[in-house]
């Protein structure tokens, strides 16, 4: 893995009309970093995410990720980045009809051919029960390891979404407000065991928060956006004061 898991130099994104996405920022990320990126609705962190994961391209300055240039990186090798990536979303995107260990298996599938993707989608090898129930367990969700998806609760469907994401062992995880639609000690769950692939596997893990206490609670090291433009980056203890969400930082909480 790069020393540098993600590197902006200069980045603007510039949707048609002339908006902003994002206004000429510029951030380092080394590898087995766990940053939380705050900021209001607008202010940039999805157009940042969907920068890194290659569904937009920058308008100007350079982005690159795990060593690949995202302004000029071809379709294949776009395909090849994101199998050492992993996604974690507000919403689950589970196939609601298949068991939760087909759903957590599913994040392996980039890594397959078409008959082994075909096969694991009738049966489960005994390796791949295997790798399954040990990051179900991880999460405390064994027992519903042959349940079909759509038989849980919404916290419970995002702590398979996030098993989804561990199981490829990823480089780089991007979690885009993974936290939003759940219970406060499921929202602890899932951060915890975010910050435990960080701390155990060194996984580079980015954030996309609203919820301030969370992310000085859980991560090492904030960037605040606001309008597109980056206005700090630095340990959580320098943000306390910061007026983040336009109120004080305690009242921005959910």
């Amino acid at each position: 893995m790069p020393v540098i898991a993600v590197a902006a130099q200069k980045l603007s994104k510039v949707y048609p009309g002339g908006h902003y996405g994002l206004r000429d920022i510029s951030i380092t990320v080394r590898a087995g970093e766990m940053v939380g990126i705050l900021g209001p609705s607008g202010a940039g962190k999805t157009t940042f995410f969907r920068l890194l994961n290659g569904a937009l391209r920058p308008t100007a300055g350079s982005l690159t990720v795990l060593g690949r240039p995202m302004g000029q990186v071809s379709t294949k090798d776009l395909r090849r980045l994101r199998r050492r990536m992993a996604f974690v979303y507000q919403h689950h995107n589970l196939a609601p009809t298949m068991s939760v260990a087909h759903n957590v298996l599913a994040g392996c599938l980039g890594t397959y051919s078409l008959p082994q993707t075909v096969r694991s989608l009738v049966a489960l090898l005994p390796q791949e029960r295997e790798r399954v129930w040990a990051v179900l367990k991880q999460l405390g969700m064994v027992d519903k390891m042959y349940r079909r998806a759509d038989e849980l609760s919404g916290g419970e469907q995002q702590r398979v979404a996030l098993a989804r994401a561990l199981i490829s062992r990823p480089e780089l995880l991007l979690a885009d407000e993974p936290i939003a639609s759940v219970d406060v000690k499921t929202a602890a769950t899932v951060l915890e065991s975010l910050r435990e692939l960080n701390a155990r596997q060194g996984t580079t893990v980015l954030l996309n928060l609203h919820q301030v206490d969370f992310a000085l609670q859980h991560c090492s090291r904030l960037l605040v956006l606001s309008a597109g433009r980056l206005m700090y980056d630095g340990e959580p203890e320098g943000i306390k004061e910061m007026h983040i969400y336009g109120e004080n930082r305690r009242h921005a909480l959910r």
